[in-house]
């Protein structure tokens, strides 16, 4: 969840000293164990923004630690929402502009965040066509990446899966159909994407035992 763009457009949430108080950034970077990082402990400390700390916060936690990163990046956007940030007519509203941006960089990450401000994993089977290709990427990347998602590592790898393997059935034939376990899903996208792949009635026990 913790990329360059994410981190921009949390920041712009902080411009013109808008947004949670500098005593609330205390508590959520030390709830995330990112002190070190913060350059309001420095020198010129007294000086520092908070458009400049939040950024400079996150940017060391994306190089260094990008688990305390995302923890922080959760409770910054639920401190913003406290704030009033993403309600009009609110002192703290960031404006439509900046509420956009957020909401395009976390669709890039997988993840949804609504007007309202609320944060969630993007839900693979409410998705289709270019929007459920970016999400399937987007969860490939944190995967990569060593994220320490349970949920995604874990819980919702079958889900992810089955959701790639409909979606190619889709980009190879125009549909799949819908009625098929997965399994059987799983392997007409093997043979329509001429991959190797095992014998029929050796599908369910190789997916069983997760090989």
């Amino acid at each position: 969840m913790l990329t360059d763009e994410i981190i921009g457009a949390i920041a712009h949430f902080f411009d013109a000293g808008t947004g949670p108080t500098h005593d609330e950034l205390d508590r959520m970077i030390r709830r995330a164990g990112l002190e070190a990082a913060d350059p309001r402990g420095g020198p010129d400390g007294a000086t520092v923004g908070k458009t400049k700390r939040v950024r400079e916060v996150l940017s060391y936690a994306l190089d260094r630690d990008r688990e305390a990163g995302e923890k922080l990046v959760r409770f910054l956007v639920g401190a913003i929402k406290a704030a009033g940030s993403f309600r009009p007519g609110s002192p703290s509203y960031a404006g439509e502009q900046v509420i956009q941006a957020a909401r395009e960089a976390f669709h890039a990450a997988g993840y949804e965040l609504d007007p309202e401000g609320n944060l969630r994993q993007a839900t693979l089977e409410n998705l289709e066509g270019p929007e459920l290709t970016d999400a399937i990427r987007a969860y490939v990347r944190r995967a990569q990446l060593g994220s320490q998602d349970a949920a995604l590592l874990v819980g919702t790898s079958k889900d992810l899966l089955e959701a790639t393997a409909r979606h190619a059935l889709v980009v190879a034939t125009g549909s799949y159909p819908s009625s098929t376990d997965f399994p059987t899903t799983l392997y007409q996208a093997f043979d329509r994407l001429s991959l190797a792949l095992p014998p029929p009635e050796l599908v369910p026990r190789f997916i069983m035992s997760g090989r």
